[in-house]
């Protein structure tokens, strides 16, 4: 299934959902459940937020072929990334005590590109809605939750890296641990 959004000023959120077979989903989840995590960085570079960390773990160009998140049923999607090279690749680890920032991929000040496409994978394989760990998508001033996606395992979501965006932490009833596979491009 396939859906596209649009947010107040025009910039683009796609979504696929059931790209990719019970048995690859499970594969993938496999491989980063088995990844190595550390603490990183917070989601933006403003002082207030510096004690706000994130559980992750980085990925090669190399890890994410051996992950094989880009078999099956993928090649539509991944024609809208044509001519783009990989600036990131990671997967992010969420749990209750997250304290998540918004914030907008394109604004690094630590990078040299400028991130144009942000490719997200949610490989857990069981996510009820009430467990929370939902993406927001604001407009650009921060006033207002544009569009709210919920966590469905094995959805696809690519978007404008300079939309400010958020993951909601999961709630208390979550019995494990919320991954979310990340691919940022630049051109």
């Amino acid at each position: 299934m396939y859906k596209r959004l649009v947010t107040s000023n025009g910039k683009e959120i796609e979504i696929w959902d059931n790209l990719l077979s019970y048995k690859k989903r499970s594969e993938i989840y496999d491989f980063v459940k088995n990844s190595y995590f550390v603490i990183q960085g917070a989601d933006n570079y403003h002082l207030e937020n510096s004690g706000n960390h994130q559980i992750a773990s980085k990925f090669t160009e190399d890890d994410l072929l051996r992950s094989r998140l880009f078999e099956d049923d993928t090649s539509e999607m991944l024609k809208k990334v044509e001519g783009y090279k990989i600036n990131q690749v990671r997967v992010n680890l969420s749990t209750l005590n997250d304290h998540n920032q918004f914030h907008s991929d394109a604004n690094d000040p630590n990078r040299e590109n400028k991130i144009f496409k942000t490719l997200i994978y949610y490989p857990n394989m069981k996510w009820d809605i009430e467990w929370g760990g939902y993406t927001l998508f604001a407009n650009d001033d921060l006033t207002e939750i544009e569009h709210t996606l919920v966590y469905t395992p094995g959805r696809f979501i690519l978007f404008d890296g300079e939309i400010p965006h958020c993951i909601g932490a999961p709630t208390n009833m979550a019995p494990s641990y919320r991954f979310t596979f990340v691919v940022q491009y630049t051109i």
